[in-house]
């Protein structure tokens, strides 16, 4: 049996015989024209010249005699023109999206020749008729405030007006825009097929046609190209092939069939009809696969093509498999089987895919977002900057400098690094620099695109690495993409904001595509649906076999009315569904073997529903029965094993060594006594592998800042008090000093947060804004409490405090405890020990029954406080044995009086404050030794915590598999 192809070439041979060369033949892809000549060249038995292969498009271009511009410069033109027209100079980024939505309907409406000036008329009538009767929506109404520029919301009057304008003149739009481009012969396609299908209407035209001329394997044609067709068919020796599954063409009411049918009645088929049904008499074997994932679908294409092998199908070009969705394109090559000997990729790879096409978005938004202070000093946003360090072409060019610089950000939490950190390198200095004007963007995207294609060259010279000498394909692309963007804006009188510029960098990337090398004709064909047309093979695998992707959703944005769409004749999703009908079941047609493979998954927009498609198939059995193979995930998985770390002498060693200090030997801070006592595992990780968190650059200043802003700033402005009888006077003397208090915090807030100590107020936005202003209001709020409460005694703030705590153990004597208490004062000959706490207050805070449930797992998230502020007085007691210690936890949002800073000990129903600490100190000075002999005893092991509440919030969940 023949293919489709095959039996166009015997007829044409038949036909022509040695005059072949003499005709021309119009394919819907170039794709169709090399196969048509492999199967011609098995026909002949003396080498002749190939017949003239053309595209419908270059046809018709060369009889309206225009040039079809490029789509970027096309929206710009139609730019200029409409502000003429408008007699307004509207932002180009305004314009940019709905020029786009006015480019496409001026396209279909040459396409299929519909009278403009009545089409446009009708629409402004239908939209009079809507704003009379029922008005907008409130979420109509925001959305043409964006794209008209109306943004007062008392216009609603004006809104309209100008709503009704913009129907009202896109005739006049769609004529001078026109008329404007014929000037320069130039055209977009529509306009070229418009043009082109007047002349072929004019009987007194003489169009340059080719003659003899066959047209193969076309299926939907708009009215320019009937109009083509008519007069060829009337004026040259004109073919007509048509390729088509009589059951779909005898069934009137299926889709498949809506424009083959009335293509025949006006075109007849050069090829009979009974030789198109004997081509496909062949038994299909079709089977649809539910593939549970997208990667699920490429991972089952070598076990397929194996099981097609089997049936007898041979891995060569008679073998396809067809990727509607072009990014399963990487994943799909990485699975074919090594069976495979020759591949031909038709589907160029999308650059938009590549390291190429990243580097250059994150560059643009490395600008977009660029600021230059008052002082002229310019900066660039955490995000744009790490993107663009991590990405792996300027760790390629940069390497230790890249991942040196990347650390230093997160470390010092720079959210708005200064150039002179970045440009740390000649590379660096190219690309941490501003481009204010857009036009200036295409060079400086230009230079560092050739910067790192020379060293991805140097490297790949010297390399046996293949990926290197890819991603130079990348880069020309890129090159090229950008060069031509380049032109376009070189040519624009009007400027545009770096916005506008990604958009249209990311039109043109959307052109391009990164072509493989390899022979068309020979090999397993890997290619997209659309380079289907006109083909046949005998075994095909289709990929992505859902109803989102074939046929897809097909909602385009459009000025034109869908009621309006349908009484001008305009394609609609009808007509978009029927198109890809006729593909699919044209593929199938004289198939044998059949996988139609889909992602049963739901998820984002995916539905996880098979195509429309495959449901026809299995409801009308016209391809026989369908056997549908389910594949799932084996989620049998073994439960979690509990994690333990046994003490062994090197786990001890280590501990010792990470935890000793050159003079004060081993030494623990309370916080890590209570990481202990919370999940011992936990202080494994941290104090024992020494397990770092993954730091990352915080936007805002969080709890932990907020609380350490406040300490630092009560510090500095007690400085001078320090060691003093602080009086109310001296704490109003400070309050009065607004300036000195808001100069202080911003000094620390820079310090400590931004790490730059020479950022402004002014450069801080949005909540730490608001932030810095709660951190104000506290610190005079703190002042004014102070201020009531005085006079005392200020000994000292942040002053650090150990105590050596014996523990059982034969090679460990002690160790020392201890840490910075936040202030210490002297108070009614007591020693007070305070701690601030500028958090959320928890009721249970500040409370305790026993001293033994400070030690204890299932209390210690309440007790934390209360067990610091106990280890800090245990400190004190050392240095002021005759005066009693008074624990003491200032929680400054709800404090009220000096009672609120009290330790309490609940007994039964009533409530004692802790005045002095020696009272307890037996007590917890024994479980704090036990506490340390428990963590270096060698015979208890590291385990985790009971309570798996807490493993939420723990930074090491994902180590000891408690994700759940």
């Amino acid at each position: 049996m023949s293919n489709f192809l095959q039996l166009v070439a015997k007829d044409l041979h038949h036909r022509f015989g040695d005059s072949l060369p003499e005709v021309t033949l119009v394919f819907p892809s170039r794709r169709a024209g090399l196969f048509f000549n492999k199967y011609l060249a098995e026909l002949i038995s003396k080498p002749i010249w190939s017949p003239k292969v053309i595209t419908i498009n270059e046809l018709m271009q060369q009889i309206a005699e225009l040039n079809v511009d490029d789509s970027i410069n096309l929206v710009t033109k139609l730019y200029t023109t409409y502000n003429k027209i408008r007699g307004i100079n509207e932002p180009f980024e305004n314009f940019y999206f709905w020029g786009e939505v006015m480019l496409a309907d001026f396209d279909q409406v040459d396409k299929y020749m519909v009278d403009a000036k009545q089409l446009f008329s009708n629409i402004k009538d239908i939209k009079e008729i809507e704003e009379k009767f029922g008005g907008l929506t409130p979420e109509q109404t925001e959305a043409l405030k964006d794209y008209l520029g109306v943004m007062a919301n008392n216009q609603i009057s004006e809104l309209r007006e100008k709503h009704l304008n913009i129907w009202g003149i896109l005739f006049n739009i769609y004529k001078q825009f026109k008329d404007e481009l014929e000037k320069e012969k130039l055209a977009f396609e529509g306009m070229a097929y418009r043009k082109a299908a007047e002349i072929l209407s004019d009987r007194s035209t003489s169009p340059p046609l080719p003659n003899p001329i066959a047209f193969v394997g076309f299926n939907a044609l708009n009215n320019c190209e009937k109009a083509l067709f008519k007069r060829c068919k009337g004026d040259v020796n004109t073919l007509f092939y048509w390729d088509y599954d009589p059951v779909f063409v005898d069934n009137k009411k299926h889709e498949a069939g809506m424009f083959i049918r009335n293509n025949l009645l006006h075109f007849p088929n050069a090829l009979p009809r009974q030789l198109i049904e004997d081509s496909a008499k062949k038994p299909k074997s079709v089977k649809m696969v539910a593939a549970p994932s997208n990667v699920a679908q490429t991972k089952l294409v070598p076990k397929i093509l194996k099981e097609m092998m089997l049936e007898g199908a041979q891995l060569n070009e008679s073998t396809a498999v067809v990727l509607p969705k072009e990014n399963l394109l990487i994943p799909t090559l990485q699975a074919i089987p090594p069976e495979a000997e020759e591949l031909n990729i038709t589907m160029g790879y999308p650059i938009k895919e590549t390291p190429a096409y990243s580097i250059a978005e994150f560059l643009v938004k490395l600008q977009m977002n660029a600021k230059v202070n008052s002082e002229g000093v310019l900066r660039f946003y955490h995000k744009d900057v790490l993107a663009v360090l991590n990405h792996p072409y300027c760790r390629l060019c940069e390497p230790e400098i890249s991942l040196d610089l990347a650390n230093s950000l997160k470390r010092n939490n720079r959210i708005y690094p200064r150039r002179e950190e970045l440009a740390l390198s000649p590379f660096f200095d190219q690309i941490f620099t501003i481009e204010e004007s857009s036009k200036n963007l295409t060079k400086y995207l230009l230079a560092i695109c050739n910067r790192i294609a020379q060293v991805v060259y140097e490297k790949a010279s010297s390399d046996t690495n293949q990926h290197l000498r890819i991603d130079l394909e990348f880069l020309y692309a890129l090159h090229k993409s950008i060069t031509r963007l380049q032109g376009v804006l070189s040519n624009q009188e009007f400027e545009i904001t770096h916005k506008v510029f990604l958009q249209l960098l990311r039109k043109a990337f959307a052109q391009e595509r990164v072509s493989f090398s390899g022979e068309p004709l020979a090999g397993l064909q890997l290619m997209g649906f659309l380079e289907t047309r006109a083909l046949d093979f005998e075994s095909i695998v289709i990929l992505s076999f859902n109803d989102d992707v074939l046929p897809g959703r097909n909602h385009p944005v459009s000025f034109i009315t869908p009621s309006l769409r349908f009484a001008f004749g305009l394609p609609d999703y009808k007509h978009h569904d029927a198109v890809y009908a006729y593909y699919f079941y044209r593929l199938l047609n004289r198939a044998k073997n059949i996988y139609l493979v889909y992602n049963s998954r739901a998820e984002g927009l995916s539905s996880g529903e098979k195509s429309r498609f495959g449901l026809q198939l299995e409801m009308e059995q016209m391809k026989g029965q369908i056997e549908t193979i389910p594949v799932g995930y084996d989620l049998m998985l073994t439960p979690t094993s509990p994690v333990t770390i046994e003490k062994s002498q090197e786990v001890i060693d280590k501990l010792t060594e990470n935890l000793s200090r050159r003079s004060g030997g081993i030494t623990l801070s309370p916080s890590g006594l209570t990481t202990y006592i919370t999940c011992p595992l936990r202080f494994y990780f941290r104090y024992v592998a020494k397990i770092d968190e993954e730091e990352e650059v915080s936007e805002e200043a969080g709890a932990l800042e907020f609380g350490r802003i406040i300490h630092k700033t009560m510090e500095e402005l007690y400085s001078n008090l320090t060691g003093k009888l602080v009086t109310a006077n001296d704490i109003k003397s400070i309050l009065a000093k607004e300036k000195l208090i808001e100069d202080t915090l911003d000094n620390i807030f820079n310090e400590i947060f931004l790490k730059d100590n020479s950022a402004k107020k002014d450069e801080l936005s949005g909540r730490n804004l608001l932030a810095r202003n709660a951190m104000i209001y506290t610190i005079k709020k703190m002042l004014r409490f102070d201020a009531n409460r005085a006079p005392f005694t200020l000994i000292s703030h942040e002053q650090e405090v150990y105590t050596q705590i014996s523990i059982n153990n034969p090679n460990i004597k002690s160790v020392r405890l201890g840490g910075s208490v936040d202030r210490i004062e002297e108070n009614n000959n007591s020693i007070w020990a305070i701690d601030y706490k500028t958090g959320k207050h928890d009721k249970r805070k500040g409370k305790f029954q026993e001293v033994d449930e400070l030690f204890d797992p299932t209390k210690i998230d309440a007790g934390k406080e209360v067990f610091q502020t106990f280890c800090y007085s245990l400190a004190l007691k050392e240095l002021h044995p005759q005066k009693a210690i008074k624990p003491a936890i200032w929680f400054v949002k709800v404090a009220k009086s000096v009672n609120d800073f009290n330790i309490n000990r609940k007994v039964k129903t009533k409530s004692y404050p802790v005045n002095d600490f020696r009272e307890y100190n037996d007590e917890f000075l024994a479980g704090l030794s036990n506490l340390l002999t428990d963590i270096f005893n060698s015979n208890i092991p590291f385990s985790q915590t009971t309570d798996t509440d807490k493993c939420k919030t723990c930074p090491f969940i994902n180590i000891c598999g408690r994700e759940q």
